[in-house]
């Protein structure tokens, strides 16, 4: 992943992790529905470095993808993907809350044979979730918002 403006690098390499299901996301193919509002684009930008096509050409890389950095930060201040909610059994959310230990699985929807007496509906905070990261990185950094996020997959 890189931040590019004016055909420069701002910064190149930023995220150096493995996280299949983020960069599912990412690509606009993943699970999380909330990503469907994510403005992404194909492609490469205009605003890439007239090098990155040939740095990351599509013998080493896939998925070319790119968005302004205002459109992400706007997104996720107001769609928030690193929360998520949902029902648990009561002793789920006594391990979340008390030892910290997130729900393997959060129910969306009450089954027929649920006792509301030993459920509860509970928000959860999605720690596998990169987008909290990317955008702390944005800010902490004082990214310009007319920036461009360029990013591409190792094969």
């Amino acid at each position: 992943m890189f931040i590019c403006k004016n055909k420069e690098y701002i910064a190149k390499d930023i995220f150096d992790g493995r996280n299949t299901e983020w960069f599912h996301n990412m690509m606009g193919g993943g699970n999380d529905e909330v990503y469907n509002f994510l403005p992404i684009k194909w492609g490469i930008s205009d605003e890439a470095p007239d090098a990155f096509s040939e740095e990351f050409s599509d013998d080493w890389c896939f998925g070319h993808r790119f968005l302004n950095v205002k459109d992400f930060k706007d997104w996720f201040i107001e769609k928030r993907p690193d929360i998520d909610a949902g029902w648990v059994t009561r002793y789920e959310e006594w391990l979340y809350e008390v030892k910290g230990i997130e729900p393997e699985y959060l129910k969306k929807h009450l089954d027929k044979d649920d006792v509301i007496e030993d459920v509860r509906f509970i928000e959860v905070t999605n720690n596998y979730d990169c987008s909290k990261w990317l955008f702390d990185y944005l800010v902490d950094n004082k990214i310009p918002d007319d920036a461009t996020l360029q990013y591409a997959f190792d094969h």
